[in-house]
């Protein structure tokens, strides 16, 4: 892998972890509430389902940082590929259901990653 694809998914994995954070803690905050462009009432009645997308966001994280931990190599680069594969298809979901941006925060960045896994 190279430093630069190695870079990319340690930053993809942080920005998910970032998203469990603020989705599992600060949904209802008037952090949360800025980012996702939410209305306190709306962030109260949606907070449960926040909080368990930020829980996926965080096993996607955890699951990058796994990959690129592990001992065996070519299994690591196997997890990768597995990540960032769901990671993408996670972000064409949310730009297609949610929000246009999904595809450019969340989707983009892991299929720049994974080209560069192959270049």
């Amino acid at each position: 892998m190279s430093v630069l694809a190695f870079i990319l998914v340690i930053l993809i994995a942080l920005e998910h972890f970032a998203f469990m954070v603020i989705e599992m803690f600060f949904w209802t905050k008037p952090l949360g509430r800025r980012i996702f462009k939410q209305t306190l009432e709306k962030s109260k009645q949606t907070k449960v389902l926040a909080a368990n997308q930020g829980l996926y966001n965080g096993i996607l994280a955890t699951g990058l940082l796994w990959s690129l931990l592990h001992p065996n190599h070519e299994f690591g680069e196997q997890l990768t590929v597995f990540f960032l594969l769901a990671i993408i298809v996670a972000g064409l979901y949310g730009a297609y259901s949610a929000n246009k941006n999904i595809l450019f925060v969340q989707a983009m960045p892991a299929a720049m990653a994974l080209l560069l896994l192959y270049f």
